[in-house]
Formats: C-alpha cells, structure tokens, sequence
C-alpha cells in the first residue's frame, strides 16, 4: 500500500505536465500560423514577394519544358519596342509618380521576362495607389458654422472640386471621368446653380443657403455614391493582386498539334506555397524541440516542400495542356486533389522530422534532461 501511495502523485503530475505541453504546442502553433498567414497576405506583391514568385514560375518552366515542346515565362516578344515606356512607367510607378508619356524606342534593350511581370506588378500596386488616393477625396467637408455668403458660395464649390478630382484621372485632353452613374451631372447641376448666382449682382442680399440647400444634399449623396463606387474598385482591384496576380507561364506539350497543345497560367501567391510552408514552420517552432533540431528541420523540410510544390505545378500545368477541353478535370486537380496530397505531405514531413530527428519518446516530456 505504501508503495501506491508514494507513485500515485508523481504519475499524476506527469500525466498533467504532459497535457499542459500538448495544449502548449497547439497555442503556439495556432499563433504562429495566424501571425505567418497574416504577413504573407501583406507581402503580396512586394519586391521580395515578386522576386520569388518569378524564381518558381522560371524554376516550372524549366521542368516543363524537358517534359513538353516548350516551357517558358512571359512573353517578351509581345513587347517588342515597347521596352523605353514600360522601364519609364515602371521607374515613375517605383517613386510613387504617375507614369510619364514617353515614345516607343525600337533601339532599345529587349525587355526581359522578369521586368514584364515587375511591369504587372508594378501597375496594379500604382492602381491601388490610385484609387486608394481618390477614395480619400471623397472624405466629407465639415460644414462652416454662421457662414457668410461668400464662406457659404466657396464651401459648395469645395464639394464639387473635390467631387470632380475624386473622379478625374490624368490631366488635359488625355483625362478621364471615373465615377458612379449621376455623379457627373449633379457635378455640373450644382456648377450651373453657382454660375447663375455669381452673375446676380444682389447675391449678397439672397438667401443663399435655402436657394442652395437642394444642391447641396444632391452632393453629399453624389459625395456617397462616389465614395462607394471607388471603395468597390479597391476591393476588386486587392482580390486582382491577392488570387490572380503573377508571372504567366506557357507549357507547350506539343507544337505539331494544330492549334498547339498548350496550356498558361498566372503563378499567384498561393501557388508558391507559402502558406503551407507557413504552417510546417509554425508547426516545427511550436513543437518542445532543441533549435539545432528545428533549424535542421527547416533546412530539411523547406526545400523538400519547394521541390514537391514544382511537382505540383508541373502536373498541374500537365494537366490543363491535355484536358484542355474539359476544365473541369483540371479544377478538381487543382482545388481537391492537389490540395489534399499537398497537405499529406506537409505533414508527413512534419511527421517524420519529429520521428526520425527530434525523438518525441525524449523531448515531448517535460524532463529537462531529455530535451538535450
């Protein structure tokens, strides 16, 4: 009885020191995965981001062509003498400047297929840049307090220059009027209710505000309206660069077929799997294990998961060559099949780290002689 009573507790604080290490691991593991998804969202198109985006679709393309007729990145010859306004356009867009016009130059260097793709890059990040700078023109003016006639005249006008520059774009002949159907004619309504009132001789003596108060509640709706129509081209324009943006690669399974077998795809974020890089990581950081034994995980396990994902992409891309005419087999590879496999092997390798390099039998317990 004696000997019961002495081994009872201890068992019963391991069996607690040990839950408390599993719940330990799946906190940290799911504030890591969070924190990692996060930052890769805000990654996107950056320069690191496009950099490595262009390594995977130039490293696919490689494959791609020893299995197939072709395999390339971008088309550069699509762009023949177009090479000094794209590096002028692209220079201006990396200072935060509108593009400049500059003429076509034939003598100019070939562009190559990395400054095509910085080039899309580059001009979706500036139209986000656009429409996030018009987006703040529509911001509402505070009304002035007892205004005078002229302070009450020059606060309307206020709301239509701003109305008209949150929808203009570019200068002189050359500009456009974006904006939301009704903005531009109440724009010029309300121009023409002013201009009939800057001619009246005794317009100091009018009451201004009464005579002005429908045009003024037509601006503030048009001001909303305006306000929303440039919020949804700023959503559509983050869903363009988070899911479609990237490098376009071309696999040609066989030139001899008329037309070619041929199939291109945008390589986005996600097809350079990092999020699921992101998980293995924060799985291998979470997980009670010595930094060498972690730091060789993710020097194991990185490449062996970078390597598999070319895998992926080349049959993918395999895949939407021959079954060309049925989109469908490709999208189920893609969404079901491929994802499932990938998830598998991310595991799997995170599996065997722990099996064969880390030895849970020893470092899952709280021991502090066992982690050695």
């Amino acid at each position: 009885m004696s000997n019961l009573t002495d081994t009872s507790p201890k068992s019963t604080t391991g069996k607690n020191l040990t839950r408390w290490s599993a719940v330990r691991f799946v906190l940290v593991f799911l504030l890591l995965t969070v924190f990692l998804l996060s930052a890769g969202r805000y990654a996107v198109n950056t320069q690191a981001m496009n950099w490595y985006l262009f390594q995977v679709a130039r490293q696919t393309a490689f494959i791609l062509k020893l299995i197939g007729d072709e395999g390339y990145v971008e088309t550069p010859e699509a762009y023949e003498g177009r090479a000094t306004m794209m590096r002028a356009e692209m220079d201006a867009w990396q200072r935060g400047e509108d593009a400049p016009a500059v003429r076509s130059d034939t003598n100019a260097s070939p562009l190559t297929a990395y400054e095509i793709w910085l080039h899309r890059a580059l001009r979706h990040a500036n139209d986000f840049r656009t429409e996030k700078k018009h987006f703040g023109m529509t911001d509402e003016i505070p009304p002035v307090q007892n205004p005078s006639t002229d302070d009450y005249l020059a606060h309307v006008r206020s709301m239509i220059d701003r109305l008209n520059a949150s929808a203009t774009r570019g200068e002189g002949p050359m500009a456009t009027y974006v904006a939301a159907p009704g903005v531009k004619e109440v724009a010029v309504e309300a121009q023409n209710s002013l201009a009939v009132l800057d001619k009246n001789a005794a317009k100091d003596s009018l009451p201004v505000g009464p005579m002005l108060a429908e045009t003024v509640s037509n601006l503030e709706r048009a001001r909303i309206a305006q306000r929303d129509f440039l919020d949804e081209r700023i959503r559509k324009v983050t869903a363009q660069i988070q899911e479609k943006l990237g490098p376009q690669v071309t696999f040609v399974a066989r030139k001899t077929e008329n037309p070619p077998l041929q199939f291109t795809f945008s390589l986005v974020p996600d097809c350079g799997a990092l999020p699921s890089m992101s998980i293995f990581i924060a799985a291998l950081i979470a997980f009670p294990a010595p930094m060498r034994k972690r730091a060789l995980g993710l020097l194991i396990g990185l490449p062996i998961l970078y390597i598999i994902n070319l895998a992926r992409l080349t049959c993918l891309a395999a895949i939407g060559a021959y079954w060309k005419q049925n989109p469908e087999v490709f999208e189920f590879a893609h969404q079901y099949v491929w994802q499932a496999i990938y998830v598998l092997i991310v595991v799997g390798v995170w599996l065997l780290w722990v099996e064969l390099i880390v030895k849970p039998g020893k470092t899952w317990r709280t021991n502090p002689s066992s982690a050695a």
